[in-house]
């Protein structure tokens, strides 16, 4: 069987490499009553398990975090 490109899988640290080079990135609540999407800037810590990132207040995820539904 051909193995498709789409579905092969990096290796965790690659795509950890590529965050922190980046640095920007898209953020995704499921919020009702559609999922809801912010473009965010983002910086991470050394081993990748915390990412610090900054949304503005009027930002729609950012009032559901602060006030839940």
């Amino acid at each position: 069987m051909h193995p498709n490109p789409a579905f092969r899988q990096e290796p965790a640290v690659a795509n950890l490499y590529f965050a922190w080079q980046r640095g920007f990135g898209t953020l995704s609540i499921n919020a009702d009553p559609a999922p809801s999407l912010a473009r965010v800037p983002f910086v991470m810590d050394q081993d990748g398990k915390v990412a610090e990132l900054h949304l503005v207040r009027l930002n729609p995820i950012a009032r559901a975090v602060v006030a839940p539904p």
